[in-house]
């Protein structure tokens, strides 16, 4: 089974990266979106006013999914 690197980026900075064996891209696809709402509920609304991205890249090194969640809070919802 092919090779998938998943690299998580928060605020600029690397936060993780893991090594999934999937059978193709089409699962590499679905893992990809698992995984980023797995993060997104474990940062318990601490994503406001910066970007977590999700790398979804293969065993060629190629780049095959880029996933950015990004939330802002807008004035009317600091008051």
């Amino acid at each position: 089974m092919p090779s998938y690197h998943f690299i998580t980026t928060d605020h600029d900075t690397a936060r993780s990266e893991e090594v999934v064996d999937l059978p193709d891209n089409s699962a590499a696809r679905k893992a990809a979106t698992d995984y980023i709402g797995e993060l997104v509920r474990e940062l318990d609304g601490k994503l406001f006013n910066h970007a977590l991205e999700l790398r979804v890249i293969d065993e060629q090194n190629e780049l095959l999914f880029l996933v950015t969640v990004m939330a802002s809070e807008t004035q009317a919802a600091r008051t």
